[in-house]
């Protein structure tokens, strides 16, 4: 739909300025052409302007001016987010702005979807289109009701009117039956598109511009001016905000009544001039017609230049040519410009990639997107001392403790956060387990803002999906095991679940069968749903754990990768267990690395396994890597399962189009000579 509001929207910009420049030079062209001629142009005019001509060529035929739709018209806005609901433990600190996931649930308690808003310019298309349809629909009923309530009133008119309208039929005849009713008009005017009828004035006799009046009359049912008119109703409708439309079509309903005074000249004679110039004045003072209806009444404005024209006896041309000139034109700029939507919008229709495709030689240049990122990000997880620097400032009451956690910072330690659960003073009570608590500092730990993130309706679905129900009493808990920034606007988190319960040996632990993955476009105030599953939908169809290290590592707000923990994913097969994706998480793609495998130290390995992402603060990035800050560069810590082989750093720095490996650190560098 928006690709014909903005077909209508240029070509009537083009044709109403067109018919503008037709309306000044009028005053030119009917020294030459008859006023039937440029009615035949407006009428023309009026058809292109209904036609989304640039909509009946081919996608692909040339424009000679092509526009593009401003991005931010073809961008949804972002959900707006819905309420939280309050954490379990009163103590919880809620200084942060309220989010949401898909699917979430508000304060009231009603899940539901998060609305999804169009795009500003699918907006724009709703309300021509809404505006189009009352347009069309009040101008037809305006008509239908007028002409239902003067019909109501109308008697058959006097035997005088029948008989003038048989001699007017004598001279002009239309080829129809039509009616003479006495109805609540001003003066003599036809109306009815099937079955014309002619409407006069009650109790008022035909008088001596009888003849001149009713001759205009039929001039309408001859020149078909009913069916223009309803013609102009849809470009009325159609272009309803368009001014310069507007005053086309005024122009052109003054052109039809100076086409009808021509046509009752003819059919008069042209000794009639006087008496018609006569009937003209007399219907000065008569109200304006109803639409839909051919009338002789005017407005006085028009009345110099229609006595003018009776006059005009100069000889005109019939102008075929010039009119075909006009028509051809009139095409030519419709379809001169073609507006559309910038060619990174457009749907891809190329296949999607093969679960193992072969690396390019080349860094795809689509990958690095549009927004600034930081040069490298820091890692936590699961606690230690990665973080103490930033975690010891965090402003926890004395009876809490950090548990399962997981983080991130920026170069400098300017922006960071982390994302965890706490317990209480006692562990065995868990606080919160449903509710994320995101920490985040945008000044070096100076200040925390703490932001509640309420995932009890994921948990729900993981506990049925995972039969937590089946195994007895216990607490369900929201684990994070990825939480990360690339800059102040994009992040990332990925959690599971986890259920502890009591059987007969004592406390156990159950992880939930599928993972959660979120990314945020505003901040943190807003959280969308790239994934939620177990894995078996991504490359190699197994099911796959992330309860171990920094499985995550993303680059931007499209690019990031997946070190995929399960013997399905890696090392039973031989093989790398690396995964990428370039849409933010909705879909990923095993990475063919078999030519780096080749070139491995230490021969032949048969459980290569990929252990998670390395970066600043977690441990420190080997030296041998070349310019580590490069846009698009990931390091991956590597090792062979089971085996005594060297620990190997795999890396990339073209966004994971090519890989090569160094030694991890200088103990496994000498030990295996090299």
């Amino acid at each position: 739909m928006r690709t014909l509001f903005l077909t209508h929207l240029v070509q009537g910009v083009l044709l109403g300025a067109a018919g503008l420049a037709l309306a000044a030079l009028a005053r030119v062209l009917r020294r030459r052409y008859g006023p039937a001629w440029l009615c035949r142009a407006w009428l023309a005019l009026a058809i292109l302007l209904v036609l989304p001509l640039r909509l009946a060529l081919p996608a692909a035929a040339p424009a000679p001016v092509r526009l593009t739709a401003p991005a931010v018209l073809l961008e949804a806005p972002p959900a707006q987010a819905q309420p939280v609901f309050p954490p379990q433990n009163p103590a919880l600190p809620q200084t942060g702005g309220e989010t949401a996931i898909p699917g979430g649930q508000g304060a009231a308690g009603q899940s539901g979807p998060s609305p999804v808003l169009p795009a500003p310019l699918d907006a724009l298309a709703l309300v021509w289109l809404a505006g189009a349809a009352g347009s069309l629909a009040w101008q037809w009923l305006s008509y239908g009701v007028w002409l239902r309530h003067t019909l109501r009133r109308s008697l058959p008119a006097p035997d005088s009117w029948q008989t003038a309208l048989n001699a007017a039929l004598a001279r002009q005849p239309v080829g129809r039956h039509v009616r003479v009713l006495a109805g609540p008009v001003d003066g003599p005017l036809v109306t009815g598109f099937s079955r014309p009828v002619l409407l006069v004035p009650e109790g008022e006799q035909p008088g001596a511009d009888a003849s001149c009046v009713l001759a205009h009359e039929l001039a309408h049912l001859r020149r078909h001016d009913l069916a223009r008119k309803g013609l102009f109703t849809l470009v009325r409708a159609l272009h309803w905000y368009n001014p310069l439309v507007r005053l086309t079509l005024r122009r052109a309903a003054r052109e039809m009544e100076y086409a009808c005074d021509a046509a009752a000249l003819r059919a008069l004679g042209t000794d009639c001039r006087a008496a018609y110039g006569g009937a003209l004045l007399r219907a000065a003072g008569r109200g304006r017609v109803p639409a839909l209806t051919g009338g002789f009444a005017f407005s006085k404005r028009e009345m110099k230049t229609r006595l003018a024209r009776l006059w005009d006896a100069a000889p005109k041309r019939r102008g075929a040519a010039a009119l075909a000139i006009v028509c051809l034109a009139g095409c030519a700029l419709g379809v001169l410009v073609a507006c559309g939507e910038p060619a990174a919008s457009q749907p891809d229709s190329t296949p999607p990639p093969t679960a193992r495709p072969e690396p390019t030689p080349e860094p795809t240049p689509d990958l690095a997107g549009d927004q600034a990122v930081w040069p490298s990000v820091y890692y936590g997880h699961n606690g230690g001392n990665h973080f103490d620097k930033i975690t010891d400032t965090l402003p926890l009451n004395e009876a809490e403790q950090i548990a399962r956690w997981t983080g991130y910072a920026s170069p400098g330690w300017q922006y960071a956060g982390i994302a965890q659960y706490l317990y209480g003073e006692n562990r065995e009570t868990v606080t919160g387990s449903s509710v994320l608590t995101l920490w985040n500092t945008a000044d070096r730990g100076e200040h925390w803002t703490a932001t509640p993130l309420d995932l009890s309706d994921w948990l729900a679905e993981q506990a049925e999906v995972s039969g937590w129900t089946e195994l007895g009493e216990g607490r369900s808990t929201v684990s994070p095991v990825h939480y990360q920034f690339v800059n102040p606007e994009v992040g990332f988190l990925a959690c599971w679940g986890q259920y502890e319960y009591r059987n007969e040996n004592g406390r156990t632990y159950a992880d939930s069968k599928e993972f959660l993955l979120l990314r945020t476009l505003d901040g943190g105030a807003s959280w969308e749903r790239m994934y939620s599953g177990d894995g078996t939908d991504l490359a190699e169809g197994a099911v796959m754990t992330l309860n171990l290290c920094t499985p995550f590592a993303f680059l931007n707000e499209n690019v990031g990768f997946l070190c995929a923990h399960a013997p399905e994913y890696g090392y039973d097969d031989g093989h790398f267990n690396v995964l990428r994706t370039t849409d933010g998480g909705r879909s990923w793609q095993r990475l063919d690395m078999r030519e780096l495998e080749a070139s491995l130290p230490g021969g032949v390995w048969d459980k290569p396994h990929a252990c998670g992402a390395i970066g600043r603060g977690v441990s420190d990035m080997p030296e041998d890597i070349p310019d580590p800050d490069t846009p698009g560069s990931i390091a991956l810590s590597t090792w062979n399962m089971g085996t005594d082989r060297p620990y190997i750093v795999l890396y990339s720095q073209d966004w994971g189009e090519t890989w090569d490996w160094i030694y991890r650190n200088q103990r496994d560098r000498e030990n295996y000579g090299q």
